[in-house]
């Protein structure tokens, strides 16, 4: 077995340790500051541009989302009493036109009133009128209820000489001789 380990440690063995270790070392130091040169500090350099791109731009849209969310609060606000104002001018205008309406009303109400009674009027003298052409006698309309008018006409039309006393029968009579 000595053989074997004498001719592993003799030169030209396996780990022989001339020449050639130090320059495989060497050209592995030298390729290592060549690579660093030529690729890996151009390619470190656009790495560390993008992330402070990333980072740049991510502070930029934090900005942006803090200025939106101001200006939507603000908004919102806004809004809010924007809402109230034209809530409270609606309830106000609702209160003047009820007041406008209700006065409307009322002018037409006692317009219409004043019509109805003056037609009620022309009715009952035109029907006082009629009555009298009628049946002679003077009846006032206005005392009378409807149940005394319709009454008074019953009478006169199938009781001609019911009510009406002795003038109206003299009047007859005088007028017959």
């Amino acid at each position: 077995m000595m053989d074997q380990s004498l001719i592993l440690l003799s030169a030209g063995g396996l780990f022989d340790f001339g020449a050639t270790l130090p320059a495989l070392v060497l050209q592995f130091l030298v390729l290592m500051a060549v690579l660093n040169l030529i690729l890996y500090t151009p390619l470190l350099n656009v790495i560390n541009n993008r992330n402070n791109y990333i980072l740049e731009n991510l502070s930029q849209s934090s900005d942006l989302l803090t200025q939106a969310d101001e200006l939507t609060n603000k908004y919102e606000t806004e809004l809010k009493t924007r809402r109230q104002e034209a809530q409270s001018e609606i309830k106000q205008v609702q209160k003047d036109l009820k007041v406008i309406v209700e006065a409307d009303f009322a002018s037409v109400n006692t317009l219409t009133n004043s019509y109805v009674n003056d037609i009620t009027k022309k009715i009952l003298a035109r029907n006082a009128q009629l009555f009298e052409l009628m049946f002679g006698d003077s009846i006032n309309f206005k005392d009378s209820s409807s149940y005394n008018l319709s009454s008074l006409l019953f009478y006169s039309i199938w009781f001609p000489y019911y009510g009406r006393g002795k003038k109206s029968a003299k009047k007859k009579r005088g007028a017959l001789i």
